[in-house]
């Protein structure tokens, strides 16, 4: 909801898309803009991200007087159908208040740069400055403020919604320690690997927490040989099992750790220092 008015491009009327509603609708350039307008500025005013709740194919064909324009902005791809509405495809790009800033500032822009070299050498704008000083003010301002539109990086509780804050916080801490930033990719992997152990993200994310590690990562010992080769991952199931019967073994319960624990022990390596990854 954005106010009232909505930015239409000049030749929107030549654009092939608008002719491929035409022939789809069999109508003309002129009730298929029209019918745009009303959609565009319905959505404009009705909604902040482009979904109209409620608004259905039959609705949008009633409202326009334009039979099979609502199938036909679909087919184009300027709408999705939903199952309780639709939805204007890059609404934000030529909607909302965002948009409509945009446009102004490129107005703006456009009508400083019609003023010619030698009279923008000669004249001084209402703040005493000359046009070329003040573009250069109005190039750094527009650059911080594409700064504050970029989008922000997800938080770590964004990335996990479902894990104790607590934990979360000194597993952070523990990765941060250990110079690995907590990005969507590395959270995604965490994730992956918890899976594999049988764990939920916030019970591997507890455990990390409470041995300090960055994250779930093992590798098998080749012949004690740092120049064998990298590595081969030993299956995370086995790391548990492992790790379980070693936890086990040091508190001397080798009845909890069960028959050939102590095999499994000896076979898995759990590594958790600088190389440890998400």
């Amino acid at each position: 909801m954005s106010g009232d008015w909505i930015k239409m491009r000049g030749n929107l009327w030549d654009d092939p898309r608008v002719s491929a509603l035409v022939d789809a609708t069999d109508s003309s350039e002129a009730a298929v803009v029209g019918a745009l307008y009303w959609l565009w500025a319905s959505a404009d005013q009705h909604s902040e991200d482009g979904v109209m709740p409620g608004l259905s194919v039959r609705q949008i064909d009633r409202k326009t007087g334009v039979p099979g324009f609502a199938a036909a902005l679909e087919t184009i791809g300027w709408i999705e159908v939903l199952d309780a509405g639709i939805r204007i495809v890059r609404f934000d790009e030529h909607n909302g208040q965002s948009a409509k800033r945009r446009g102004e500032d490129a107005k703006r822009k456009a009508a400083v740069r019609s003023v010619s070299a030698p009279k923008a050498d000669k004249t001084r704008t209402d703040s005493g400055q000359v046009p070329e000083l003040e573009k250069e003010k109005e190039k750094e301002l527009d650059q911080k403020q594409d700064q504050k539109r970029a989008p922000a990086a997800p938080t770590p509780a964004d990335l996990f919604p479902d894990v104790d804050p607590d934990h979360l916080r000194d597993w952070v801490a523990a990765r941060k320690a250990k110079r690995l930033p907590l990005t969507e990719t590395a959270a995604k992997g965490f994730r992956r690997a918890a899976a594999k152990a049988g764990m939920s993200a916030s019970e591997a994310v507890k455990f990390c927490a409470e041995k300090g590690w960055a994250g779930l990562y093992a590798d098998t010992q080749q012949g004690g040989n740092a120049r064998a080769g990298p590595q081969q991952a030993q299956p995370v199931g086995k790391q548990m099992q492992g790790l379980m019967a070693l936890e086990a073994m040091k508190s001397g319960n080798r009845m909890a750790a069960g028959r050939g624990a102590e095999r499994v022990a000896e076979d898995v390596l759990l590594v958790a220092g600088p190389d440890t990854r998400g």
